[in-house]
């Protein structure tokens, strides 16, 4: 995760939202960014609306849509179908393939 937290930095993005995954994942990603950026985690299985959807895509620099995990399919269409180059998906579960797409997309 460090060397996404870096790449992060280099694109000046400070605020990241993460769609899906487990809580124990969501702990563990916590953890690991600390404080070093504004990370709001979204629960893939819990309701969502278009409108906190669209709140999420204007405060983020990257939203990522973590397909792979806890995530039901009306929570991540209202992310995936707002064609944003801002949201971009992991179809891949763990911290590794999270931290990889991270990686990838700010480079």
């Amino acid at each position: 995760m460090e060397r996404a937290l870096a790449a992060m930095a280099r694109r000046d993005w400070h605020r990241l939202v993460v769609v899906g995954g487990s809580p124990p994942l969501h702990h563990e990603l916590r953890a690991l960014v600390g404080k070093r950026i504004d990370l709001r985690l979204v629960d893939g299985t819990a309701r969502r609306t278009a409108h906190d959807a669209a709140h999420d895509l204007a405060w983020a620099d990257r939203i990522v849509v973590w397909g792979a995990t806890l995530l039901d399919h009306k929570v991540s269409q209202l992310y995936t179908d707002r064609r944003s180059p801002k949201v971009v998906t992991v179809a891949r579960r763990g911290l590794t393939a999270l931290a990889e797409t991270i990686i990838k997309t700010a480079e």
